[in-house]
Order: structure tokens, then sequence, then C-alpha cells
């Protein structure tokens, strides 16, 4: 190739890189300037909520629910003056915070709002979710909700009690007899007081004890036959010593056996 060639060569390859140029510099200056990407709407700031439950431990008496004392909620760095929602087990409780994004909440544990009932209360732990909401109240419900500020979550151990059993009678033993000394007590399939009532006994009626008292349920339980019964049928089942301050119970000796009627003298 000459020194002519190479020279309109490269004269070629400027032309066409300045054709490149100024077709690009056409190209953006008909789209006007560059339009610069605008920032993402700034999240509302944040809350550090935390929240306190004293006691962290309450025993509930599986019977009827109650619990041996009240549970104090205690909740800092909420939104100001806004809405809080306690969420229990199938419930919530609202409630507003103070002027310094805190609050104090005081909750009876009864069945039923706090606790499933009985007999479905179960021993072990129960975790609560408390809410925070970014306005002036909670919400009425659950279909609009207003913006969730901060949430937090509480646990609570549950223990079962009874009330305390009471003490079997001493003077009653197995192989003996006692009288029965109050009206409509009732016989039971089970030592239980939710068991299938079979009969009652009444003042004056003796029965004899079968086994040892069973303590079941905040009762002595005896397992008994009747031996004498002024009304019904014979029975055995199991019935109650007493409840407390009133004994149904006390030992007597056996019943001399009924004696016999004579039967008539034939005629001649």
């Amino acid at each position: 190739m000459t020194r002519r060639q190479y020279t309109l060569a490269a004269l070629a390859v400027v032309l066409i890189i300045a054709a490149a140029a100024i077709g690009y510099a056409l190209a953006v200056s008909s789209r006007g300037p560059t339009a610069t990407p605008s920032p993402s709407p700034a999240s509302p700031a944040g809350f550090s909520c935390q929240v306190s439950l004293s006691p962290t431990t309450i025993r509930v008496n599986p019977d009827n629910g109650l619990a041996d004392g009240l549970l104090f909620l205690a909740g800092t760095g909420f939104p100001v003056s806004s809405g809080v929602t306690l969420v229990l087990s199938g419930a919530a409780v609202d409630f507003v915070s103070d002027p310094s994004g805190s609050f104090t909440y005081t909750l009876a544990p009864v069945s039923g709002d706090a606790y499933p009932a009985p007999p479905d209360l179960e021993p072990g732990s129960l975790s609560w979710t408390v809410i925070g909401w970014d306005a002036p109240e909670a919400p009425g419900d659950f279909g609009s909700l207003p913006p969730e500020a901060c949430e937090a979550r509480v646990s609570l151990t549950i223990e079962l009690t009874h009330e305390p059993s009471p003490t079997p009678p001493t003077d009653l033993s197995a192989g003996g007899y006692a009288e029965v000394i109050a009206d409509g007590v009732r016989v039971r399939i089970a030592p239980s007081p939710t068991a299938t009532v079979i009969g009652a006994l009444f003042s004056g009626d003796v029965v004899r004890i079968l086994a040892p008292a069973q303590v079941a349920e905040g009762y002595a339980w005896y397992r008994v036959e009747t031996v004498v019964i002024q009304s019904g049928d014979p029975m055995t089942g199991y019935v109650a010593a007493g409840t407390e301050g009133q004994p149904f119970l006390r030992p007597t000796t056996a019943p001399p056996p009924p004696t016999p009627t004579p039967l008539p003298s034939a005629s001649p």
C-alpha cells in the first residue's frame, strides 16, 4: 500500500469517528437534559419499642381459669401519644401511649380474654405481641390498618394448680362402716365431681367402706356400698367425705342384722 493510500484510510477512520460523535450529541440534545433518579421516600423514623411483663410466671387454677394475681405490662420507645395494641390469645386490647412514648397496663388474667377457657388451658409458655401504631389510636378492627411503627413480644409461663386437697378423715377406714349425716349426698361411678351420679344418700343411711380414701379434684373419696338405705335401691359407688367444714360421713358400728319376720302359722 502506498503512502497516499495510508493517508486516505486514516482520514476515513477520523471521519467515521467524528460522525459517530456528532450523531450521539444530536441524539442527546433531542432528548433534553438527562434525568437524575429521585431518591426513594424516606421510611418513618424507627422506634425502639421495649416491653416488660411482671410477673413472668403465674399459677392458674385449671378448674376455673383464675390466676393468683395481676399482670403488669410496661413499655417504652413507642410513638408519642399513639395507639398500642396488645394481641392476646384470640383477643386484643387497645390503649394509647403517653406523651413520652411510654405506657403501663394492668391485666387481670382470667379465662376467656387472656387465656383459653378450661379445659383447653395447658401449662407452658404463652407469647403475646405488642404493636405500636404510627397513628393517634389503635385500629378499631383489622380491616384497615394504620402504619405499624414497631412491634415487641412478651412471654408468660403458666403453671397449673388446684385448690389445696383435703386431708382424708382419720376415723374412716376400709372395712369399717359410716353413717351418712347430710341429705342428698351423691353417689358417683368414679371419684370425680363430674362423674355420673347413680343415686343419693340421706341422713341415717349406713354404708360400708370398701377401699381407703382417694384424694382427687379437691375431695377425699370413698368407695362404698349401702348397708342401710331409706330411699331407693342398694348401690355401690363413690361418695365424697365432705366439703370444707361440712362432713358427710361419720364412723359407726355395723348395723344389726334385720330381724326376720315370722311366717304366719298354717291354719289347721
